[in-house]
């Protein structure tokens, strides 16, 4: 008997550290599983957002508007619209008013995955410029809608 129990004395001492140091693996891998997950949470709504589109679009305008000859307008353009004024609002959606070719006030609402936006400089057209040269509206809008 005093045989066994020094074998199995001897036995728990090797399995021991190996289970222990097994347990502190499971729980350090559980631990960065934790850690990732949370900064993925973090992250996601980042990812949701429209900020991004908002501020290279922004940003997209001022280097355009700093290079532009002083008599030409800048217009920010989708489809055959001549948008005057650009909002995001938060978190995911664009508001853009403007004109259509008819010259008829128009307006678009859509998810930041759609927009597709043109920046452009061209000669006036006339003395009263069709819009101004920054654009107006380049800023989040926190309306209720």
């Amino acid at each position: 008997m005093a045989r066994r129990t020094g074998l199995a004395a001897a036995y728990l001492r090797l399995v021991r550290p190996s289970t222990a140091m097994s347990h502190i693996d499971d729980l350090a891998a559980s631990i960065n599983e934790a850690q990732e997950l949370r900064e993925s949470q973090l992250a996601l709504p980042r990812l949701l957002s429209g900020e991004a589109m908002f501020l290279a679009m922004k940003r997209a305008m001022d280097e355009l508007v700093s290079r532009a000859p002083q008599d030409h307008d800048v217009l920010i353009q989708i489809g055959d619209l001549t948008i005057t004024e650009a909002r995001f609002i938060e978190p995911h959606t664009f508001l853009f008013e403007g004109f259509d070719q008819h010259g008829h006030r128009t307006g678009i609402v859509c998810h930041f995955t759609q927009v597709e936006v043109h920046i452009a400089y061209r000669p006036k057209r006339s003395a009263d410029r069709m819009v101004s040269r920054v654009i107006q509206g380049f800023s989040p809008d926190d309306a209720q809608v």
